[in-house]
């Protein structure tokens, strides 16, 4: 098990870094269990931002998640929970603004329309 505070190798089942005197974390994580799962968030998160940010924001939060459960403890899966909400949030509001804007438009087309008509 590797110390998170100084990358030193310690024997499997150490409570404390043998260098630093760090609690080491406890759980069943082994390394790179999390981290491809922690990866993907992140990169869903980066990108949902700009595209698809519904379908991808849900993927890159739900990635994180998963990392976390399996015990990561990087920043990576944070940092892609994080991302994927503002995207999910962005393109929520955009496509919330899109249907409001078509509304107002279709409301005062019909106006005009009617007006016209009289």
């Amino acid at each position: 098990m590797f110390c998170p505070q100084c990358g030193n190798q310690n024997a499997e089942g150490a409570q404390i870094c043998t260098r630093c005197g760090k609690e080491l974390p406890t759980g069943r994580y082994v390394s790179g269990s999390g981290d491809g799962a922690a990866t993907a968030s992140l990169i869903c998160g980066v990108v949902g931002i700009f595209f698809f940010g519904i379908v991808l924001g849900i993927i890159a939060i739900t990635q994180g998640r998963k990392a976390k459960k399996l015990g990561y403890t990087g920043g990576t899966a944070t940092a892609g929970i994080i991302l994927g909400i503002i995207g999910l949030a962005e393109w929520a509001l955009l496509i919330l603004f899109i249907v409001l804007g078509i509304a107002a438009f279709a409301s005062v087309s019909h106006v005009t329309l009617y007006n016209n008509f009289l």
